[in-house]
């Protein structure tokens, strides 16, 4: 799973002006101010601060960033920075995975999803 965590920061980073599924309207400021706080939870989750992302990411997953909803599952999925719950990263799955405005992460989180509930149909238990 921690691989498709880092694909999943390659994602937000391409998408990082992305506003958050209830909001077509969002403000350049909190785009760019979006973009930056993915930036610090990628840095913080490749320097070993995983708690500190987990506390960056969470406020985004709620306010509906798809990218962020699925880092989060993906957290709990792997017990990064904090308790592992796979009953909370199914959640944050959902979430993400029922999101259409980035398809490559609604995607992701389907696939991370069915791992977690299915996981001898083939995925990876890393």
């Amino acid at each position: 799973m921690k691989k498709s965590l880092f694909l999943a920061l390659a994602l937000s980073a391409a998408f990082a002006y992305a506003a958050p599924a209830d909001d077509d309207n969002a403000a350049p400021a909190n785009n760019a101010q979006y973009g930056q706080t993915m930036s610090q939870i990628s840095a913080d989750l490749q320097e070993g601060r995983a708690e500190a992302a987990f506390a960056k990411v969470q406020p985004l997953a709620e306010q509906g960033y798809p990218e962020a909803q699925y880092i989060l599952g993906t957290m709990y999925h792997d017990g990064e920075g904090v308790a592992p719950s796979a009953i909370k990263a199914a959640q944050w799955y959902r979430k993400a995975a029922a999101q259409t405005g980035n398809e490559a992460v609604s995607r992701l989180a389907q696939e991370a999803l069915d791992d977690l509930t299915h996981p001898s149909a083939g995925g990876s238990q890393e």
